[in-house]
């Protein structure tokens, strides 16, 4: 069972405002009136983040979250979230409805692109999280608040360019390898199952990739 808290007065309560100050340069506005909705969440491994059909965001003070979609039948992971990044439960029409910005871009429209991405912790998690709606509410009010919006939207900008350059230029073995040395701990957390569906290989793609490696002595066999 989940343990949840308020977010107002929680231990990472501090540390959430102290990154975000880091990030503007001086004060964050309103903090009090986000922190008095927002909550505090200790999620066990395979937990699901709570408010899945909600756009929420979420700050990973400890552990790390997986960011699942699903398309058909089948669960895919796109992305992971350690400690200090955010993890958002949204997609970009809907806080674009939000913001109440006019899109006419039809891939907007798609099916992918409107699939909300869900929260499950790959290990003992604490995440705090608030309404992605308060979020946009403080935006139109303070400027500050704009600009975060926009740094978390070019970051995961950035993080989506770099799996597509991945995608489009590597091979299984490179991206396998770049996997490693982008995310180690992660790497040692997760099954090797796990590692084939982030990196879009299927399980048996990826362990003839792993013994060849072991085989050529690039990677360490288990318990070296």
């Amino acid at each position: 069972m989940q343990a949840v808290r308020p977010l107002a007065g929680a231990p990472c309560e501090s540390r959430i405002v102290k990154d975000l100050e880091s990030v503007l340069g001086g004060p964050v506005p309103a903090w009090r009136a986000l922190a008095s909705s927002g909550v505090v969440v200790t999620a066990t491994r395979g937990q699901g983040l709570p408010g899945a059909n909600k756009p929420m965001l979420w700050w990973i003070c400890e552990g790390t979250i997986a960011a699942h979609f699903d398309v058909g039948d089948r669960t895919h992971i796109a992305g992971y979230a350690q400690v200090g990044d955010i993890f958002m439960a949204s997609f970009p029409k809907e806080i674009m409805d939000m913001l109440g910005i006019a899109s006419r871009y039809p891939m907007f429209d798609s099916s992918i692109a409107n699939t909300r991405k869900r929260g499950v912790a790959l290990e003992r998690s604490v995440v705090a999280g608030v309404a992605l709606q308060v979020v946009v509410d403080l935006a139109q009010r303070y400027p500050q608040w704009q600009r975060l919006i926009m740094i978390w939207a070019l970051r995961m900008a950035t993080f989506h360019m770099h799996r597509e350059y991945q995608y489009l230029t590597m091979d299984a073995e490179k991206r396998y390898l770049a996997f490693l040395e982008e995310f180690p701990r992660i790497a040692k957390i997760i099954s090797q199952r796990q590692a084939a569906n982030f990196l879009g290989l299927t399980p048996v793609g990826l362990n003839r990739v792993v013994s060849r490696l072991r085989r050529e002595g690039r990677l360490d066999s288990p318990g070296a």
